[in-house]
């Protein structure tokens, strides 16, 4: 899927109105595109803005920083450390955030009807995990994206970290095009922060191998 393809379908994609293989094709570009490089970022970033759209009016300067932050920038140091970006759709009565990628020709209005579930990303150097869930309710869904497939006896185990404790959500491995999406027997709360290592297919009992992933304040894995 090429960069015209994927702005044509980006706002679809933010409202989960895209089916599985369109899903699968816009990340595995995000994954890889300079240009979008940090679109899945933005689009999470505008989504938890839902939150705070029913208490507060946005700051003034909000607008100009997204658009700034959707600018390729060759001068922007390497991302080290990954974001993590958690919101929670509302429902119908939550006020629509607009988000308009300047450079993208893109517009997404992030909102949802029914039951609210609890979002959570984080993306670092084009490699991206997602979960989504009702809070405290299993399953979790969860997303791989930009992560190359593992060799055999190897797979991708992801984590959440609760309460300064590393537990287990599952294992999995990402398909040829560095991409996955299944769902875990797994509760996921609000407070909760994502992480993913490399370990063996067996899974472990605690992370023993690369940290690949890992939310902002999830802490070491010793």
């Amino acid at each position: 899927m090429n960069c015209d393809a994927v702005d044509e379908l980006l706002a679809a994609y933010a409202l989960d109105a895209v089916d599985d293989d369109e899903r699968a094709a816009i990340e595995a570009h995000l994954a890889t595109c300079d240009r979008h490089e940090d679109m899945g970022e933005l689009l999470a970033t505008a989504g938890g803005l839902a939150l705070l759209a029913e208490d507060r009016e946005p700051s003034l300067g909000l607008g100009p920083r997204l658009l700034a932050s959707a600018q390729p920038d060759e001068t922007r140091a390497p991302r080290r450390s990954g974001r993590v970006l958690p919101f929670r759709w509302l429902g119908a009565a939550a006020a629509a955030v607009v988000l308009v990628a300047a450079g993208f020709g893109v517009g997404a209005v992030l909102s949802r009807g029914g039951n609210e579930s609890l979002v959570q990303v984080v993306s670092t150097d084009g490699a991206l995990v997602r979960a989504e869930a009702t809070p405290g309710e299993a399953p979790v869904k969860v997303t791989l994206s930009g992560l190359r497939r593992r060799p055999e006896g190897e797979g991708y185990q992801v984590w959440v970290v609760r309460d300064d404790a590393w537990v287990s959500v599952g294992i999995c491995n990402t398909h040829e095009n560095g991409w996955w999406q299944g769902d875990f027997d797994f509760a996921l709360d609000d407070e909760d922060l994502l992480a993913v290592t490399v370990e063996p297919s067996g899974g472990s009992t605690r992370p023993s191998g690369e940290v690949v992933l890992i939310a902002s304040g999830g802490g070491s894995a010793d």
